[in-house]
């Protein structure tokens, strides 16, 4: 197994459906610039701010 010391992007906050920690991953660099990811960034914590859950509605079915 090699490991190639890639780059990740996560946001990490607290959820207010469950009131615990979550861990999202926003992408990976190179394939995520770090451009898209402060732009997806900015996108989930507004959602945050609505008091909703971004990973919640991300894994629900749509």
């Amino acid at each position: 197994m090699r490991y190639d010391g890639g780059k990740s992007f996560f946001y990490r906050y607290t959820s207010p459906v469950t009131n615990n920690l979550v861990q999202m991953k926003i992408g990976s660099f190179p394939t995520t610039s770090l451009a898209e990811a402060r732009v997806k960034l900015a996108e989930l914590k507004t959602i945050r701010q609505e008091a909703r859950c971004p990973a919640t509605e991300q894994k629900a079915p749509k």
